[in-house]
């Protein structure tokens, strides 16, 4: 599957947003999770709870989306809701189920850079175009954050990457975490 060019969203601007139905416009509830998977840099899909007080939920494969928009995701097909989150996509090895990113980053050589807080994504496909990634000062009285290649990223764990040493020769810092956020609405299909 090849990148898509165009606006790129967050991937914390995927959660809490409405799920809607696209061809009866029927609410189906709010993104609780995003699954993505580390090892291909792609978002695959996301877990929705139906209702406000049900605690039902169904997941949906990133495929199913119809159009994103600012504050809703349009869904192509209702799903079977289900109490195990797993059985509507595929489970592989490497697979995270978050409501937020924060894994800690280290260099091969074992040290410390800082943490994974956010991620961005070509909508048309789910690819990550990079991690924003967390540094503290080395007084640790400032934080900056840095766009991470996942060319960078050399192996991932629960709770932890491992990048390449030189990776922040490649890494550009972040102007500000609302460039580049879409707003306006994709169609995917």
């Amino acid at each position: 599957m090849s990148t898509q060019t165009g606006e790129l969203i967050y991937y914390s601007s995927l959660l809490n947003r409405q799920v809607t139905n696209e061809t009866a416009s029927e609410r189906l509830g709010r993104v609780i999770q995003v699954w993505l998977h580390y090892k291909d840099h792609q978002v695959i899909g996301f877990t929705c709870r139906l209702g406000v007080l049900k605690h039902n939920s169904c997941t949906f494969p990133w495929s199913q989306i119809a159009i994103l928009e600012a504050q809703r995701i349009l869904v192509k097909t209702i799903p079977t809701p289900h109490l195990n989150a797993v059985t509507n996509l595929e489970f592989q090895m490497q697979i995270a189920v978050d409501n937020h990113i924060s894994h800690e980053v280290w260099t091969s050589t074992g040290n410390y850079v800082g943490k994974i807080t956010d991620c961005r994504i070509y909508p048309h496909s789910g690819i990550v175009k990079d991690y924003i990634l967390t540094v503290r000062s080395l007084r640790k009285l400032t934080l900056q954050q840095f766009y991470l290649s996942p060319n960078s990223i050399m192996a991932v764990s629960r709770g932890w990457m491992t990048v390449i040493d030189d990776f922040m020769q490649e890494s550009e810092p972040v102007s500000s975490k609302m460039s580049g956020v879409n707003l306006l609405p994709v169609e995917l299909a």
